[in-house]
């Protein structure tokens, strides 16, 4: 499992499903932010996506984002 991912499943005859898990603070494959909580209204939402008027940046599979208006 990579950083940033939950897996679910997987036995001898299937694979993995593999999907980000927002909220960890690593941005990582559909997440447009990942700022390490999982409260909207701060710019990052509980979903990973940017919140309107808000501008996200810094987050990477290292460190999370700063959003700010």
């Amino acid at each position: 499992m990579e950083l940033g991912f939950i897996c679910k499943g997987g036995s001898t005859i299937s694979k993995d499903y593999c999907s980000e898990l927002c909220g960890d603070g690593i941005k990582v494959g559909k997440e447009q932010c990942d700022d390490g909580n999982q409260v909207g209204g701060d710019g990052c939402s509980e979903y990973c996506k940017i919140e309107n008027n808000y501008k996200c940046s810094g987050g990477n599979s290292t460190h999370k984002d700063t959003c700010s208006i």
